[in-house]
């Protein structure tokens, strides 16, 4: 069973586009739904800084800003009053962060360039991604 906010999102965004009018017109129209959960807990920081450089042709000081901001970065947890060890995150982006997201959306820019190239239409809503595809059957 897909989660309420996968529904809404697919319905809210196939309602309004051409690709549902063209399915009402004897089309076929084929829609993968991908929940990549956890990406926000598997963000690479090194993946993300080659990308922001490379793809992004962000250099100077705003890259250096970035790599500061990910690089040592420690998380603590304290549970009622018990402080646990620091543990180093290597990989990872917090989420509900204006940053956050928009360090994931650039982490994940690779992605939509392959689903292009596949000749497929796409939507990313976080990290839930659809697929989809409209087109006449053969008779």
């Amino acid at each position: 069973m897909l989660s309420t906010s996968i529904q809404e999102v697919s319905l809210n965004k196939f309602s309004y586009t051409s690709d549902i009018l063209q399915s009402q017109d004897r089309c076929v129209l084929v829609l993968v739904l991908l929940d990549l959960s956890a990406t926000f807990d598997n963000l690479d920081h090194c993946i993300l800084l080659h990308r922001l450089e490379n793809c992004f042709s962000i250099s100077g000081k705003p890259l250096s800003w970035m790599t500061s901001y990910l690089t040592d970065r420690y998380q603590t947890v304290c549970f009622d009053v018990e402080l646990f060890e620091s543990v180093l995150m290597e990989c990872s982006e917090t989420q509900g962060t204006v940053l956050g997201t928009k360090n994931y959306v650039m982490y994940t820019k690779p992605l939509g360039d392959v689903i292009i190239t596949l000749g497929l239409c796409h939507h990313v809503y976080a990290e839930e991604t659809q697929l989809y595809l409209a087109s006449k059957p053969k008779r």
